[in-house]
């Protein structure tokens, strides 16, 4: 039922996405999957539009690292979405709940990176944290840093190193905001 529950969850932000996703709402495992398959194809094609559209735009060297920036972050969200034992008939909704949601994340960054607009919701995160005088910014970035620091997940690791050093180049972003608004993401 939690799987169901993501997945509907899931999907009703897609609803605020650019391409037209359904509504899964069927008791049907075999209908959620259906459709929870096509909200994928939706969510995955509009990523590659956003990635395509960025390689177009960049020079040589950004797209080099964009290139491997992309391979880890394909690494992380295919080991991130492994079933990993889970052998219940809600198992491929957890994947998929899974898959959608990292590559709606993935879209975001990319818009990201494209233009410096968007993840509005960390931004707006540290401004609310900021407003409360017994919270520092610092603080909650630091929080944020040392969480990705203790994280054993080498696949993150390693995604979040790519892209971290590819906003830094195209955004000027400072790498302890860039590892605390990824970080913010992943949980």
């Amino acid at each position: 039922m939690k799987s169901v529950l993501l997945i509907f969850a899931l999907v009703l932000e897609l609803v605020f996405t650019p391409a037209h996703a359904e509504v899964c709402a069927d008791t049907d495992i075999s209908k959620l999957e259906a459709c929870s398959v096509r909200n994928y194809r939706i969510v995955d094609q509009a990523l590659g539009k956003k990635y395509h559209q960025l390689m177009e735009e960049s020079d040589g060297s950004t797209q080099k690292a964009l290139i491997l920036a992309e391979k880890s972050w394909i690494n992380y969200k295919e080991k991130s979405c492994e079933i990993n034992g889970n052998a219940g008939a809600e198992a491929s909704l957890d994947k998929l709940g899974c898959l959608i949601k990292l590559s709606k994340l993935r879209s975001d960054e990319l818009s990201y990176l494209s233009n410096g607009i968007g993840m509005f919701g960390f931004f707006s995160h540290l401004a609310f944290e900021a407003a409360d005088d017994s919270v520092n910014r610092e603080i909650v970035i630091e929080k944020l840093t040392s969480k990705f620091a203790s994280s054993k997940d080498s696949y993150w690791r390693s995604y979040v190193a790519q892209n971290c050093k590819m906003t830094s180049t195209l955004l000027a972003e400072d790498q302890n905001m860039c590892v605390a608004r990824l970080t913010f993401y992943k949980n």
